[in-house]
């Protein structure tokens, strides 16, 4: 089974930049992490949302994607990133395998208006 975080970025902000290297770090120490996405130019299809980024990790299970989420090690990160901007997060299963799960984290300033589809993430 494949799990998946998404991480879309509203603004790139030097506090931001800091966030991303402390999490690189602490990520690649997962069991079975794989970095698998990095646009800092995506095209969205539809809707006003206009992020900087998208970011997308995927993670062996659910488990472990939430268990990194909530740990201590991952704490002062999402502190970090919430100083530079406001987020919204979301863990779900991946529709085509009825089982992985996506997190998306969206930075805005403003706030993100509108979500990602889950399903355009692979």
């Amino acid at each position: 089974m494949l799990w998946k975080i998404a991480i879309s970025v509203q603004s790139i902000e030097e506090v931001f930049k800091q966030y991303a290297a402390q999490a690189d770090t602490i990520l690649q120490e997962v069991p079975g992490f794989r970095n698998l996405s990095l646009d800092d130019r995506p095209k969205m299809l539809e809707g006003t949302w206009k992020p900087a980024m998208i970011v997308v990790h995927e993670f062996p299970d659910y488990e472990i994607a939430q268990k990194l989420y909530y740990s201590d090690a991952y704490a002062p990160l999402i502190k970090l990133r919430q100083s530079a901007t406001k987020a919204n997060s979301q863990l779900s299963r991946k529709l085509r395998e009825l089982g992985p799960a996506v997190l998306t984290i969206r930075k805005s300033v403003p706030l993100v208006e509108s979500i990602m589809n889950p399903t355009l993430v692979h």
